[in-house]
């Protein structure tokens, strides 16, 4: 590892196994806390104004971890990962409250999307600047 990249290039084969890295740490340390609370505590509705705090941090951090854990550009990987967590979180939603009952409640849900796979793009970048950061560091203290 002599080179160091000179930026951050989007683009190239996927890496399919941080994308089930990613998903796989959603579930464990996001959807499973979520639905322990959901479950344990008589009364959660006042915590719902936190749900979407909640989500976009974890959907960031987690893009931050895999771009700054994984070697080479990995911004879409944290994408595509959260697009899934997403999707199942929805479909969950769905069966348990009966969330998606209208049409425009459907909408409001794909709306939700949005800031959400932002929030993932944007935390993976962040972790690939973290990571090309070091490997400069790395390279200046070895010269």
């Amino acid at each position: 590892m002599n080179e160091v990249r000179k930026s951050i290039i989007i683009g190239g084969p996927l890496n399919w196994p941080w994308i089930w890295v990613g998903f796989c740490l959603l579930v464990t340390f996001h959807m499973i806390p979520t639905a322990l609370i959901i479950r344990f505590l008589e009364d959660w509705r006042p915590l719902s104004v936190i749900l979407p705090l909640w989500i976009f941090c974890g959907l960031s951090l987690n893009g931050m971890y895999i771009g700054y854990r994984s070697l080479g550009v990995t911004i879409i990987e944290p994408l595509i990962s959260s697009l899934l967590y997403i999707i199942i979180l929805a479909l969950l939603m769905n069966a348990e409250f009966s969330v998606f009952y209208h049409k425009k409640d459907l909408l409001v849900m794909l709306i939700w999307m949005i800031p959400g796979l932002f929030c993932a793009f944007f935390g993976a970048w962040l972790g690939e600047l973290s990571q090309h950061k070091k490997e400069q560091k790395q390279t200046q203290t070895t010269k």
